[in-house]
């Protein structure tokens, strides 16, 4: 089991590796692309019950 006392932890913990994947995903493909007209900040938000800091 992913670290943490309870299955819910654990599942939380899942939730968090796999939102801080995705993110370095984006920045990498986000690197990858030139484009002038878009902004070079894009907050992303996905909504995730049981992740505060998402």
């Amino acid at each position: 089991m992913s670290e943490g006392e309870t299955l819910e932890e654990a599942i939380d913990n899942i939730n968090e590796a796999i939102v801080g994947c995705l993110r370095s995903r984006l920045r990498t493909a986000s690197e990858k692309i030139f484009i002038n007209a878009l902004p070079s900040h894009i907050r992303i938000d996905l909504d995730i019950p049981g992740i505060s800091n998402a």
